[in-house]
């Protein structure tokens, strides 16, 4: 894994603007791993992916984020100071090709769910649909005594066990903050989307870029190629240099 340089962020930004959430991070992690096949990235486990996300975050804009949410209950503001080591403390998913699993006489092999299985859930369906299917993807096989199921017929009890058993093994795909609102005291799990909120930073971090550029080239009339590929502190430099 490489840090993204300027221009391959700014690139990612201009390229994903119409990308799905899981073909942005298919993108940038195709971008920080450049001899890794798209086959193989796109494989990895949600929490494996999410875990190469937040180290590239911590390269790309350092390791302290800034986060800001709602209290569900009185719509009070929380502002949450957070740290990518601190949100990288659950990331060991399960290094075995399946999973184990046997509920109610039903016994089954699961895998991990991967940024492919994502692309293939139709974004109009309704998120219990759609996490009915997603989980249904990921059973290998499953019998009830001798006979074998198809994935379609497992018992909402048994899928219920199945979601569980899958978040137990790679519990970085789901990342929960146990939060409690100073005003009225309301507590709630805040969910902690890496993908969308590292596709925010880039967005906000081009359109700073973007500015500077502008800036730099009207006072010394270089090329954006030549302003994004200055250091962060010479571009600094210069747009002070401007501003005097």
């Amino acid at each position: 894994m490489r840090a993204l340089t300027a221009a391959e962020l700014l690139a990612l930004w201009e390229n994903g603007a119409a990308l799905s959430a899981p073909r942005r991070a298919l993108a940038i992690l195709g971008n920080a791993f450049p001899d890794t096949p798209a086959e193989t990235l796109g494989h990895l486990s949600i929490g494996r992916r999410d875990d190469l996300l937040l180290q590239l975050r911590a390269l790309a804009f350092g390791p302290h984020l800034d986060a800001t949410t709602q209290c569900p209950h009185c719509r009070a503001p929380l502002e949450l100071a957070l740290s990518t080591e601190q949100l990288r403390a659950t990331a060991h998913a399960a290094a075995a090709e399946s999973l184990s699993l046997e509920v109610a006489d039903h016994t089954l092999r699961l895998r991990l769910p991967d940024t492919f299985d994502l692309l293939e859930l139709d974004p109009m369906t309704d998120i219990a649909t759609a996490e009915k299917t997603l989980l249904r993807r990921c059973v290998i096989s499953a019998r009830c005594g001798e006979q074998v199921l198809a994935a379609e017929d497992l018992p909402q009890p048994v899928l219920i066990a199945v979601a569980a058993r899958l978040a137990e093994a790679d519990p970085q795909a789901d990342l929960r903050f146990a939060l409690t609102c100073p005003d009225c005291n309301h507590r709630w799990d805040e969910p902690f989307d890496i993908v969308a909120f590292f596709w925010r930073e880039i967005e906000a971090w081009a359109a700073r870029l973007l500015r500077d550029v502008h800036t730099i080239a009207s006072a010394y009339g270089w090329s954006e190629t030549e302003i994004v590929n200055l250091s962060p502190a010479r571009r600094r430099i210069y747009l002070e240099l401007v501003s005097t």
